[in-house]
């Protein structure tokens, strides 16, 4: 009797662990049929040439065997995006549903918290609105010394809750800080800094922020009579071409071929302009159906006839870095800062339904060009001139670059007279 019981006992483990298998085996099957798609989607879209991309293709095939049978969809976006990562190109990579809101939509977990090195310091300059930081009484200038007992990093400070570290006019102190979901506001920022200067801070050219008309009333209202310019560009990761188009066209006066994105491996051999259409699609449906797409600024968005001066960043990229080049090129104006990010390729977005819900795939499959044939990609903004950051300024709430560049125009101006 016994002897039957512990054989019906180890039927029962052996049925269960078999049931487990197979459950295990069925989800290992799609991920991996998922990861193996990417991998055919990636040749044949990404604009490297075959002889460029050499055994990658195989290469991605064998790094899909790897995938395990207790792996989840996250462990697997992973993998893939290390892998990507051996490519050294910009806008390619599998992102999860939280990192497609912060992407396009600036919706994300953070504490609030937006800070630089400077001088080997990490240094608040600015607070989201309705932060759980602003609201713990954290402030510009602060000195982040610490996050949770470690040395405080940029990256950690904005998205890492727990006790912080201050030193706030040489007196040292903690702050507990918590995060929260919020949507970041990156409308554009007017401000004035004196009677003939205004400075136009652009977080983001998505499109929402510069609806035709919206845009030309703004133009009209803010900055119309206003005789000197400076763009800050610093933070803008970049985002929708004809937004992008429509700011450049204030300054250009009539349409004018900026540059152009393009496909290396394209074969269809035919060209149009970029239309004002701020439908996400119909971009998309351009350079699906055309190897060049010729960025060309649009009639009808004023005519401001301004002295101009760029900021960028190692943050700018993409279509900031797009309008700064333009600017200079088209516009006269002088850039200042530091060398931008050089990401400047052409990413189409896929869903990945194998994944799950909201999952993306990013494949560049264009490069732009500027005007005068020089590649962005890699080698970013060209730098008229670099400014460095002084941390008193900081420390007393003030943005040093931005009085550096106001200072910079001034004399520009003066020059000319």
């Amino acid at each position: 009797m016994k002897c039957q019981i512990g054989v019906m006992i180890w039927f029962i483990l052996f049925l269960g662990a078999f049931r487990l298998g197979a459950q295990l085996v069925k989800r290992q099957i799609p991920l991996r049929s998922a990861f193996q798609d990417i991998c055919h989607k990636v040749n044949s879209k990404i604009y490297l040439s075959t002889k460029q991309l050499s055994n990658w293709p195989r290469e991605c095939l064998a790094e899909a065997q790897k995938i395990e049978a207790n792996d989840d969809v996250v462990q697997v976006t992973m993998r893939a995006n290390a892998f990507f990562s051996r490519l050294k190109v910009s806008h390619l990579g599998v992102f999860g549903p939280s990192e497609v809101q912060r992407v396009w939509k600036s919706q994300y977990r953070t504490t609030g918290i937006q800070s630089r090195y400077v001088d080997g310091e990490v240094v608040v300059v600015d607070l989201v609105p309705n932060s759980p930081a602003l609201r713990a009484g954290l402030r510009r200038g602060d000195l982040l010394k610490t996050i949770n007992g470690e040395l405080a990093q940029v990256a950690e400070a904005e998205t890492e809750a727990g006790v912080y570290g201050i030193v706030r006019k040489g007196r040292a102190f903690d702050i507990k800080i918590e995060t929260a979901e919020l949507q970041v506001d990156d409308h554009i920022q007017w401000k004035r800094l004196d009677a003939e200067t205004t400075l136009i801070t652009i977080p983001s050219f998505r499109i929402e922020f510069f609806e035709d008309q919206l845009w030309k009333d703004k133009i009209q209202s803010q900055i119309k009579k206003t005789s000197r310019v400076i763009v800050d560009l610093r933070q803008n990761h970049g985002g929708n071409f004809v937004a992008g188009m429509r700011f450049l066209s204030s300054f250009l006066c009539e349409p004018k071929i900026v540059g152009r994105l393009y496909k290396p491996k394209g074969q269809k051999a035919r060209d149009v302009i970029l239309s004002d259409d701020s439908m996400e699609d119909s971009q998309v449906s351009l350079l699906a159906n055309h190897d060049e797409v010729k960025l060309q600024s649009f009639p009808d968005y004023g005519c401001l006839k301004t002295k101009l001066v760029v900021l960028v960043g190692a943050q700018t990229a993409s279509t900031a870095e797009i309008v700064a080049e333009a600017l200079r090129d088209f516009a006269g104006a002088r850039i200042l800062g530091a060398s931008s990010a050089g990401l400047c390729l052409v990413g189409i977005w896929y869903p990945l339904p194998a994944f799950g819900a909201d999952y993306m795939i990013s494949i560049p499959e264009a490069v732009y060009e500027t005007g005068s044939g020089r590649l962005l990609e890699g080698d970013g903004v060209q730098i008229d001139k670099t400014l460095y950051e002084n941390l008193e300024d900081y420390i007393r709430g003030q943005d040093s670059l931005v009085e550096q560049a106001h200072q910079v125009l001034n004399a520009a101006v003066q020059s000319t007279k």
